[in-house]
């Protein structure tokens, strides 16, 4: 696994060595990149971060700062190690704790959040109502959801769908605020 664009294009990334998480693919990821607007100095979620691909894909393409949020030990270990490995500890906070408890602590918002949670988990329907509730997206943000091709995520009536487009298995759905 790499990065694919920006300033740490082509630094490679350790992936979680278990069967419980899924690599987002380079197709995935540079359409998912694509379908982005520039994401200069943009403060970035990423919300079940695994390895931290996306987050770290959205530094290197010049976010001014992400925010990294895994529960499970052993990807959080990984994550730490490509964040030293690359060198973004200031560009980077990390947070080993569960999504849900995390969001309900948050009190500032975020111009995207990326949410690339285990597939047909129904994780994406708890987590949507709890940005919206605590308005952890900035007025002009993006929400970029990664999930199953069979998963319909119910979006609440304060979101809009922009952007939807679906690679193999994977849908990316693209919201904001209404």
């Amino acid at each position: 696994m790499r990065i694919i664009a920006g300033t740490l294009k082509k630094r490679t990334l350790k992936e979680v060595p278990h069967e419980s998480t899924r690599s987002t693919r380079d197709r995935v990821k540079e359409n998912f990149f694509n379908m982005l607007p520039n994401l200069r100095e943009e403060i970035v979620l990423d919300l079940f971060a695994g390895s931290g691909a996306l987050g770290f894909e959205a530094l290197s393409r010049g976010a001014k700062s992400c925010t990294f949020v895994e529960t499970y030990k052993v990807a959080f270990n990984v994550l730490r190690e490509n964040m030293m490995h690359l060198g973004l500890e200031g560009a980077s906070t990390l947070h080993k704790e569960d999504a849900i408890r995390f969001l309900k602590k948050m009190n500032s918002p975020f111009d995207l959040i990326v949410l690339d949670p285990p597939y047909n988990q129904g994780l994406i329907n708890q987590v949507l109502p709890i940005i919206k509730a605590g308005r952890l997206l900035e007025k002009d943000g993006l929400i970029a959801l990664l999930h199953s091709h069979e998963e319909t995520p119910e979006i609440p009536c304060a979101f809009t769908i922009t952007k939807q487009r679906t690679y193999g298995i994977t849908t990316l759905t693209f919201l904001e605020w209404s």
